[in-house]
């Protein structure tokens, strides 16, 4: 019998089988899906990774010493809140630029106006400060700013000596002149330090001296709207009847400068940047 006399029923099988083996080469094998959940979840981790490293911020110091890509820390309030990455001339090599990053939860103190220094060991009139320092090496602090977000800074030259910290009070006195009271001297309330010289700058019209001063928060409640402030910087003499009298309220206000102040109990409370009247006496 030739191929052309084959019987219906054989020829019927052979399709059938044929049928079924273009539907099951039709279908997709699950070992496809294997690199495709691979790539999902390396994708996964990859964002991961980049959400954990936090903002990329870049500051211009004047020179680089003591900063150390790897090493180098940011901090805040004692915290470690970031890291030096990269440490690399600006174009015109006159300055060092700094990457570094800044964890997630710390990104909300990155503003326009949020100061960046760096801290090492110093001895001045003002005190010891940057003590920390010896044993953790230098690092970079901040204080924070306002205004927009922002990610590119220039660090200052000399962090302030006195700090303005959650609560402390933030008030201003003017002044002829400025006197012998210098950056970091204190504020005395009934002989009691409370507070620090901040800054100081000429008023708008250059006519007179604002000194910046703060009041830590513990004592932020004696500064009331009333208050009145006066110098008690270096030495005062005076002669009379019963001979030279010498009156100096402390080595550190002749050597660094000082104020004190007094305020009347039924006054209100001071306001943040509220102005005073600095008396020489």
């Amino acid at each position: 019998m030739t191929e052309n006399n084959k019987h219906p029923d054989s020829i019927d099988k052979q399709y059938r089988q044929v049928s079924a083996i273009l539907r099951r080469n039709r279908g997709i094998s699950p070992f496809w899906l294997l690199p495709f959940i691979a790539l999902c979840i390396g994708a996964l981790l990859f964002f991961q990774i980049v959400q954990e490293q936090g903002k990329s911020i870049r500051i211009t110091f004047n020179s680089g010493e003591g900063l150390v890509a790897g090493k180098t820390q940011v901090r805040y309030q004692g915290l470690q809140i970031g890291e030096v990455k990269k440490v690399n001339f600006t174009d015109n090599m006159k300055k060092v630029e700094v990457m570094a990053n800044i964890y997630p939860e710390a990104e909300s103190v990155l503003r326009k106006n949020t100061k960046f220094w760096l801290v090492k060991p110093s001895v001045s009139l003002a005190g010891i400060s940057g003590l920390d320092a010896l044993v953790s090496g230098n690092y970079i602090t901040l204080q924070p700013g306002d205004g927009d977000s922002e990610h590119k800074f220039v660090a200052e030259t000399e962090g302030p000596i006195a700090q303005l910290n959650p609560g402390d009070l933030l008030i201003h006195l003017v002044s002829e002149d400025l006197g012998s009271i210098s950056i970091g001297a204190s504020i005395y309330y009934k002989k009691m330090p409370v507070g620090k010289i901040y800054d100081y700058h000429f008023s708008e019209d250059g006519k007179k001296v604002e000194i910046d001063v703060v009041i830590d928060k513990p004592y932020a409640k004696f500064v009331k709207k009333d208050s009145r402030f006066w110098n008690i910087s270096g030495i005062s003499a005076s002669l009379g009847v019963s001979g030279l009298n010498v009156n100096m309220d402390s080595l550190n206000s002749v050597v660094q400068g000082a104020v004190a102040f007094d305020s009347p109990n039924e006054s209100a409370k001071a306001d943040m940047n509220e102005k005073y009247t600095l008396y020489s006496n």
